[in-house]
């Protein structure tokens, strides 16, 4: 706050009344401040234990739905799109590490495949002509490769 107005009390027309009053000073709003909502006070529903399980449980689903890969404030965009919740990054990381979740580490890319080598490699016999005109002309196969995320 701040103190205005001309405090001279030869000068000043409403000393006399502040000093019947007793007012020290006079303080003014800020500009632009709305006035409506000086005094307002706004609850603290957040704080009810039964919120903090609904919070857990909204992020719980929300971890869920984003495939377990997503951080806290990507989090708290899809929670806000989603569910229409206003939740902090730093209240979502506090109930993350509460509940244990962790998101997904993106692996790197590694190649199953080894083509520097030096062996031979089989004729392509087909050359690309996978029409057969009888049966049991042509036998193919796949290469079914396991990959190392266990997928």
């Amino acid at each position: 706050m701040r103190v205005t107005g001309n405090t001279d009390p030869a000068t000043n027309k409403w000393a006399p009344t502040r000093r019947f009053l007793r007012i020290k000073a006079e303080v003014s709003a800020w500009r632009g401040f709305p006035t409506g909502r000086l005094h307002e006070r706004v609850p603290r529903r957040d704080c009810k234990a039964g919120n903090r399980r609904r919070f857990a449980l909204v992020i719980r689903a929300a971890h869920r739905r984003t495939r377990e890969t997503c951080g806290p404030e990507r989090l708290q965009q899809d929670i806000a799109a989603h569910d229409g919740m206003e939740i902090g990054v730093h209240r979502i990381k506090r109930i993350r590490k509460q509940l244990g979740i962790r998101c997904k580490q993106k692996r790197k890319f590694k190649a199953i495949t080894n083509s520097k080598h030096s062996l031979p490699v089989a004729e392509n016999l087909m050359g690309q002509k996978f029409k057969a005109a009888a049966p049991c002309q042509v036998w193919v196969t796949d290469i079914i490769a396991i990959l190392p995320t266990g997928e």
